[in-house]
């Protein structure tokens, strides 16, 4: 029984990677996609940009947020916050990524990121998966544990009905269908009693 839990949850498991595989299909075609609806375009900083000093250890980052206003496709202006990490005068231009709607994004993923971030998405499926089972599994081993041990308690209980009581065995001798046998000759032959 046991072995055939063992078998189920491999079972599972393989059974889980052809998902894992589309999602990582999926999520890559995905990036790929964003990548072709995003494109570069210059930003005017509305106000000067003077960023602050962070240390962390022997690291120094120094960044600030600052509002820039940047042409949509549309043709309308559009206003934002954008991080600069230099010291950067009012109305100096820094290059933004926009999404197709003209609202501000991240970068898109080259090809090696997008690929990358398929096969975390395949793998985080597939971890899932097995973890999920695992937690099946030690579940399925608990009620085959109890259910053996009840077996073992119901064979204790016949094997303790099945001997006689201790009143008819006295110490030094054992007693058989009305026969006694001492403990000498027990050790030499039980048949002979």
């Amino acid at each position: 029984m046991e072995a055939l839990g063992v078998w189920v949850a491999v079972a599972v498991v393989v059974a889980s990677l052809w998902p894992a595989v589309l999602l990582a299909g999926r999520v890559a075609d995905q990036e790929r996609a964003n990548r072709a609806v995003r494109h570069q375009v210059e930003a005017t900083l509305t106000v000067d940009a003077s960023p602050m000093m962070f240390s962390f250890g022997e690291f120094v980052e120094q960044w600030t947020h600052v509002t820039v206003r940047w042409p949509s496709p549309d043709g309308t202006e559009r206003t934002g916050q954008v991080v600069v990490n230099t010291p950067m005068p009012a109305c100096s231009t820094t290059d933004v990524w926009i999404d197709a709607d003209g609202q501000l994004t991240e970068a898109p993923l080259d090809e090696a990121g997008a690929r990358l971030r398929g096969i975390h998405s395949g793998v985080f499926v597939v971890l899932s998966s097995a973890a999920v089972l695992f937690f099946a599994f030690l579940c399925f081993r608990r009620a085959l544990n109890r259910r053996r041990y009840a077996e073992w308690d119901l064979v204790r209980e016949k094997a303790d009905t099945r001997r006689t009581p201790s009143s008819a065995w006295p110490p030094g001798s054992l007693r058989r269908a009305g026969r006694s046998c001492s403990p000498s000759s027990f050790s030499v032959s039980w048949a002979r009693c």
